[in-house]
């Protein structure tokens, strides 16, 4: 499936594959996913759900449909994540 980019405020490495987001790990991915882990457990419908990383090293995400924050629903058709900053 080829990587479609993310209509959003999000970086130009920020992907979306499928039903999945990808974008370049940063220096705390085992923290990051430990918590998306947690919220997912405990039924917090605005976080993606952690899925590891994929063949090309990147964090995968999973996608959560949503306009993007200041933007109508008719320009922007996707958003990364609640937690798509940069972490470097």
């Amino acid at each position: 499936m080829a990587d479609d980019e993310i209509a959003s405020n999000a970086s130009a490495d920020e992907v979306r594959v499928g039903q999945t987001v990808r974008r370049p790990t940063g220096p705390w991915p085992l923290v990051v996913h430990a918590l998306l882990a947690h919220l997912d457990a405990v039924g917090f419908p605005g976080a993606p759900k952690p899925l590891g990383v994929d063949e090309k090293t990147r964090e995968a995400l999973g996608f959560i449909p949503a306009p993007c924050p200041g933007q109508t629903a008719s320009t922007c058709s996707t958003l990364t994540s609640a937690f798509a900053v940069p972490l470097g």
